[in-house]
């Protein structure tokens, strides 16, 4: 955009009922349609005012949306890390429900038991407490 307000510019040369007709409708029709309010725009605005202010509107506007997309994945940041504790919540309190089964119906389990339980994956201590109900055996419980 700056660019070609500066060939326009060079265009236009020294016609100044077309640069004035040029100015007017930048004013009116482009610069509304960036979102320039009204009170940015100076009261005897030139083309040679409009690079300048293309140039610091663009240095804003860049800043501005460097400034959401690191919000933006921070909040995503923080979103995952909410899952990845409730999910990891989940499955600490799944296998301490597991462990306190298997020890009130086996009595202490082997330290193999133990540790095959803290490195189980959700689904795995579900399906390992649904056998546990009624196993007889503790080795039933892990039967593959």
């Amino acid at each position: 955009m700056i660019g070609r307000v500066g060939r326009l510019r060079q265009h236009v040369g020294d016609d100044e009922p077309l640069r004035r007709a040029f100015e007017v409708w930048m004013e009116n029709v482009i610069f509304p349609r960036l979102g320039l309010p009204p009170e940015e725009i100076p009261g005897r605005f030139s083309l040679e005012g409009a690079e300048t202010m293309l140039a610091e509107r663009i240095d804003e506007w860049n800043r501005k949306l460097a400034e959401e997309s690191l919000q933006k994945g921070r909040q995503e940041g923080r979103q995952e890390g909410r899952q990845e504790g409730r999910q990891e919540g989940r499955k600490e309190g799944e296998a301490h429900a597991l462990l306190r089964l298997l020890e009130k119906k086996f009595g202490a389990l082997p330290k193999g038991a133990q540790r095959r339980i803290a490195g189980a994956e959700l689904e795995l201590l579900l399906e390992w407490f649904d056998r546990a109900v009624s196993a007889e055996k503790l080795k039933d419980v892990f039967a593959d």
